[in-house]
């Protein structure tokens, strides 16, 4: 059996959806703690991935912290979604801002937090398919 497979042809099958997750939080950057949107919009799809979903995870009001599975191991993942002051940027490969000195995803958080939640539901299903034991965990982390 080759392991792997049904987690890279979930993320495929998720590709536009992730992709317009990354877009939706890059052409609405939001700081440090103030990244409601980007929370919301990350929860909202993994839940629908059959995820339990907690935001406001450890006290702040824009975590998330999102399960899925029971047991060992644990296998957590990283995703962050908050802007950077003075990163602001079109989407074109030269540098413009689309306000000046505005917030923006220059960094590449909006990346990071799509990217994971992929990973994990790419993971989520790999795990099922093989009766896998263990527990998938995505942080979704506000203000670095």
């Amino acid at each position: 059996m080759s392991f792997g497979k049904i987690a890279f042809d979930e993320i495929e099958k998720n590709r536009s959806q992730l992709w317009q997750l990354a877009k939706r939080i890059w052409d609405n950057p939001e700081g440090p703690n103030r990244e409601y949107n980007a929370c919301k919009w990350s929860a909202e799809m993994l839940e629908a991935a059959g995820f339990d979903v907690r935001i406001g995870a450890g006290g702040l009001s824009t975590a998330v912290k999102a399960s899925f599975g029971a047991g060992s191991p644990v296998i957590a993942f990283l995703g962050e979604y908050d802007a950077l002051r003075g990163l602001s940027q079109k989407t074109v490969t030269w540098q413009e801002p689309a306000v000046e000195g505005g917030w923006g995803h220059g960094c590449g958080h909006n990346l990071l937090g799509a990217g994971h939640i992929g990973a994990v539901i790419g993971l989520a299903h790999e795990m099922k398919a093989n009766n896998l034991p263990g527990t998938i965990i995505y942080y979704g982390c506000p203000a670095e």
